[in-house]
């Protein structure tokens, strides 16, 4: 099978290799943080998840206000 069997690759959204860094820059940064401060597996497991969950619902946080309100800049979506 050649690839003119398969057609056309598809092309590849430009932010898909942006995001693909930006994981890897997380990666390097939690290894990073794990070897510097000599945590468990149960340590990084809890840190890990402690950050993300934060990270998470901040995220959350602003979508809702802006699926309910439509105006981010104030909050509650007043004018």
């Amino acid at each position: 099978m050649t690839t003119d069997d398969l057609g056309p690759l598809p092309r590849i959204h430009p932010r898909v290799r942006i995001c693909q860094e930006a994981r890897q820059a997380i990666s390097e940064a939690i290894t990073k943080a794990v070897k510097e401060h000599e945590l468990t597996t149960a340590e990084e497991i809890s840190v890990i998840n402690a950050a993300c969950s934060s990270h998470i619902g901040h995220i959350a946080k602003y979508a809702i206000r802006h699926e309910r309100h439509g105006n981010e800049d104030r909050p509650g979506g007043f004018a």
